[in-house]
Formats: C-alpha cells, structure tokens, sequence
C-alpha cells in the first residue's frame, strides 16, 4: 500500500514529530540541530514554540539540518523534503500519526526518515 499525503499533512505530521521526538534526537542520540540563527530570529514571535519557528524556517525557504557529529554526512532539509519524506515512513508509524495515534517512537521514526531517508537507529 502507497499513502500519499497532501503537503499540509506532511507538515502537520512533521510538527508533530518535532514536538515528541526532537528532544531524543539531541539528548538521546547526541545530534544537534542547526539552521540559520539570523533568520530563527526573524521569524520567531512573542509566545512561538521552539517547533514552530523551525516550521517557520523552512515555510520561508531556510533549511534544517541535524548534525550527527561525524557519525553520518549532514545533509539539510528542507520543505519540499518534509513534503516528499514524510509519506515513506513505515507504514506503521505513518498510520499512527495520520490516526493522531503517535507517541515517541513515532515521531523517531519520521524524524529519520526525513533527514536521513530512512530509519538508521532502532
């Protein structure tokens, strides 16, 4: 089965996974993300989460990159990746949160295979 996602979906689900998964990326795993700091501060309103300025990064053309530190190439994303990658997630994790079903290991597995275009760890 093919699930394709309308771009709004992607990024819903990609929201989503950056508010129960990043934290693990860069505690857990040790991965730090970085982006253009001039224009975080550009975007970023009164009373924005942390996740929705990084959304807004990418909606204005910025990208998102998760430094691995050595461990694989860091390669930046952007919104059209988000759109493209988020539908080739496991089919599993991907029911779960277009169901608004998904927990930590969900947002992990997104989170993967959007930035590495698949699932690395775990």
């Amino acid at each position: 089965m093919k699930i394709i996602l309308e771009p709004e979906e992607a990024e819903k689900i990609f929201f989503d996974a950056l508010c129960n998964s990043l934290g693990g990326l860069e505690s857990y795993y040790g991965f730090q993300l970085e982006y253009d700091t001039d224009l975080y501060y550009k975007v970023r309103e009164t009373g924005d989460c942390y996740e929705d300025v990084l959304m807004k990064i990418l909606r204005c053309g910025g990208k998102l990159t998760l430094n691995t530190k050595g461990y694989l190439q860091d390669k930046p994303i952007g919104l059209k990746e988000v759109h493209n990658r988020v539908q080739k997630t496991t089919s599993k994790h991907l029911m779960d949160a277009i169901l608004e079903q998904g927990d930590y290991t969900t947002g992990d597995d997104v989170l993967q295979t959007v930035f590495f275009k698949e699932v690395i760890f775990g």
